[in-house]
């Protein structure tokens, strides 16, 4: 062979690394990108980067094709702690159960809460949902924190007889809107009984969807429509209360038994029931920081 050809041979096989030294680089960063992971999450995040949305937590894209069941919610749960100096209502949860057990026909079947997503994805999901959870808690640093309600602060939605409360309070609502958002990210398929859509100014197109946290405490015997147009009309024409119709005079009667209180939010859950008139029971707990 010429001293020409052998230079070129020579110069081709400085060109391309060998394959056992591409493998062994490949290998390197597999490990590298393991050794990043939690142990426990390897398996679900690196089986679908295939699958990777446009989401932060795109690993965990196969939650978003989960179908919703009103089996399963997810939650916070108001605390049931008791003191038991004497029968006096000493908790907000005690407080709560006593205006549902005479107003909310779902007393049994739901403990006081505010709904985050319900519908939510079935219980063999749950596993993979809390990990994901867990996930989204620890990277954007969500700690517990203060929920209050006030007092006498009770209304129902147009066309709805649900009479609902909420916290007021700007810093606490802007906590929960970050929560349903993270959420909302990973599980869209999912409702938001707390959610109303807000048309963007800058397309008519587009919505910004704003969460409004709510515990139900009752439910009247009608149709709040009917209500709320008559007491639109008594207002206008300044009548005495007295000329409202009996569903409103429930409704006031509601109204001034709700003496609000307040509850540190710890912990979302994930709650699930075999058939949808059976009580649910917690499924898995995440801890807030």
């Amino acid at each position: 062979m010429s001293s020409k050809n052998k230079s070129n041979s020579s110069s081709k096989q400085q060109q391309q690394p060998s394959k056992s030294s591409s493998s062994s680089s490949q290998q390197v960063k597999n490990q590298q990108v393991k050794t990043k992971l939690n142990p426990s999450t390897q398996g679900t995040i690196l089986s679908s980067q295939s699958n990777s949305t446009n989401s932060e937590f795109g690993n965990y894209s196969s939650l978003t094709s989960c179908p919703s069941t009103k089996q399963s919610a997810c939650c916070i749960l108001i605390p049931s702690q008791h003191n038991s100096d004497n029968d006096q209502i000493h908790t907000l949860f005690d407080h709560i159960q006593h205006i549902r057990q005479e107003w909310d026909k779902s007393f049994s079947r739901w403990e006081p809460h505010l709904n985050l997503l319900y519908p939510f994805i079935h219980k063999k999901n749950f596993f993979q949902a809390r990990q994901c959870i867990e996930d989204i808690v620890q990277q954007h640093e969500l700690h517990a924190f203060q929920v209050d309600f006030p007092a006498h602060h009770v209304y129902c939605r147009e066309f709805s007889k649900f009479v609902l409360t909420s916290p007021c309070d700007t810093s606490q609502l802007e906590k929960f809107q970050q929560i349903y958002q993270l959420l909302k990210e990973v599980f869209p398929q999912c409702s938001a009984t707390g959610s109303l859509q807000e048309q963007s100014s800058s397309s008519k197109e587009s919505t910004n969807e704003i969460f409004h946290p709510h515990l139900t405490l009752g439910q009247l015997s009608n149709s709040n429509l009917a209500n709320v147009k008559y007491k639109q009309l008594v207002l206008r024409k300044g009548n005495n209360k007295e000329e409202m119709n009996e569903e409103w005079n429930e409704f006031e009667k509601l109204k001034q038994s709700w003496m609000g209180g307040s509850f540190k939010a710890t912990e979302i859950v994930l709650l699930w029931r075999e058939n949808v008139e059976d009580p649910f029971h917690v499924a898995e707990r995440i801890s807030l920081l």
